[in-house]
């Protein structure tokens, strides 16, 4: 879902400053580049780099770009005496994806229903249909486009038909409402996991991840251990 206008056109090098609604100073050169942030108070004020595609990045990347709700401010504007921005490190950066999976060992021990599933599965390797959810409401007029995790499934043909009813349950919801209010759908997408054990580890084979998704691998596996999310 794309939100119409809110994109801020500016020279790839310009400096361009903005703040939020708490007063929270950002800076950037460009529109892919990194985003710095005022912190500290006093004599320790310095410029912090968000690392480009990390997750706080992207919400702030969203709100100078998609939604426009972070407020420009002029350089004749800024606190007097607060330090030049500095240039943008060189990289490399980490992938967008790196900062969703895990930073440690997923042990079985952590993971014993999911680990079950895995030995019980066809050639070891358990494939897991993941819904995101995507609040159409924030995505058109809120903080930008998200898709957090909202169900797994352990069957394709369940996770599309769980899908399907939710879109079913939104056109019936919107049908029962006056002709003048519109309501604002939420829309969802499936992404696939596959994992297999080694050793005293669950492992990765495939983590599908796309742009605006927030599903971590920690987050799935969390959701598997959990019954009441998991349907067969």
């Amino acid at each position: 879902m794309l939100r119409p206008g809110g994109i801020i056109k500016i020279k790839d090098r310009d400096l361009n400053y903005c703040r939020n609604d708490n007063g929270i100073l950002f800076a950037w050169r460009g529109p892919w580049g990194g985003i710095f942030r005022l912190s500290g108070s006093g004599d320790d004020v310095r410029w912090e780099l968000l690392m480009p595609q990390s997750p706080h990045w992207n919400a702030v990347h969203q709100a100078i770009f998609y939604t426009g709700r972070l407020e420009p401010v002029r350089p004749e504007e800024l606190p007097k005496g607060i330090p030049e921005v500095p240039e943008e490190p060189a990289g490399p950066f980490p992938s967008r994806i790196d900062y969703y999976l895990a930073d440690r060992q997923l042990l079985i021990s952590e993971y014993p229903k999911t680990a079950t599933l895995v030995r019980n599965s066809k050639n070891l390797e358990l494939e897991v249909h993941v819904v995101l959810r995507e609040d159409g409401y924030e995505t058109l007029l809120g903080d930008g486009e998200f898709h957090y995790l909202n169900r797994v499934f352990l069957r394709k043909s369940a996770a599309v038909d769980f899908v399907r009813q939710q879109h079913e349950d939104q056109m019936r919801a919107q049908a029962r409402q006056p002709p003048n209010v519109h309501l604002v759908p939420d829309e969802y997408h499936l992404r696939r996991v596959v994992l297999a054990l080694s050793g005293d580890s669950l492992v990765l084979k495939v983590f599908q991840h796309e742009v605006f998704d927030e599903h971590s691998a920690v987050d799935v596996l969390e959701m598997l251990e959990t019954d009441g999310n998991r349907t067969v």
